[in-house]
């Protein structure tokens, strides 16, 4: 009879701290309206751009542009290309954008082999893109589409 009370005490202790794990959990999901995707608090990124060079660094890009504070090196594995942004479909991604790429100018990126080579084609040089993406605070950009515009 001691063991089934101890056990019926236990049981109720981890219901309680179960549910109270979970009231928890629902409690953080709201944002304030922002979608959670992945994790992370904010929407995807829509930006508008161009590729300006494949397989050049930062430096190379910044000595060839007249306006070299848009640049931004995006990595793939052992792959690299540099694009100009020049706007975002909403002002609080452009806001997003600069907080967590800040002064370095670089992020790796995670894409399908077909969506980098579409970046990386050379028929696609200083033609605009719109690219989409989930920005994440570890510098990371998921890139889900990207559509070459001309």
């Amino acid at each position: 009879m001691v063991l089934w009370r101890k056990f019926f005490r236990s049981g109720v202790v981890i219901v309680l701290l179960l549910g109270s794990a979970a009231t928890n959990a629902w409690g953080q999901a709201s944002g304030g309206g922002i979608t959670s995707f992945g994790g992370e608090l904010r929407g995807m990124t829509q930006l508008t751009g161009e590729i300006v060079c494949v397989e050049c660094s930062l430096e190379e890009a910044r000595a060839a542009q007249p306006n070299p504070r848009d640049l931004y090196l995006l990595q793939h594995e052992d792959e690299q290309v540099v694009i100009r942004v020049d706007s975002f479909s909403d002002p609080a991604q452009a806001f997003w954008w600069e907080s967590i790429v800040g002064l370095s100018h670089r992020l790796t990126t995670r894409a399908s082999e077909r969506i980098f080579e579409e970046l990386t084609a050379e028929e696609n040089l200083f033609k605009e893109i719109v690219l989409i993406g989930l920005l994440r605070s570890t510098h990371t950009l998921d890139i889900s589409s990207v559509w070459v515009i001309g």
